[in-house]
């Protein structure tokens, strides 16, 4: 299990109670189970277990947003995968 994945399956069921959790830097932080930080459609729980950031609505920075890259079955962390009309 990568990293990533062993994070959100540590964090998601944290999240999805609302439970205080501790980031990578030590802050404590109580977030309520729909939050979303980066006010895209998905909450900060969904990002944690897809592994994209829930502090930014495009995680790979390629111009797409995390939403509309799924809408159209392209990675949200893949800066080569590009969204196409019809997709």
């Amino acid at each position: 299990m990568s990293a990533a994945n062993l994070r959100a399956a540590v964090l998601l069921p944290l999240a999805l109670v609302g439970c205080s959790q501790t980031d990578d830097a030590g802050a404590r932080s109580t977030k309520a189970p729909g939050a979303n930080a980066d006010g895209d459609c998905l909450t900060d729980a969904e990002e944690l277990a897809r592994g994209t950031d829930p502090t930014r609505n495009d995680s790979d920075g390629d111009g797409v947003s995390d939403c509309d890259e799924l809408a159209c079955v392209s990675d949200p962390l893949d800066t080569g995968e590009r969204c196409y009309a019809g997709a």
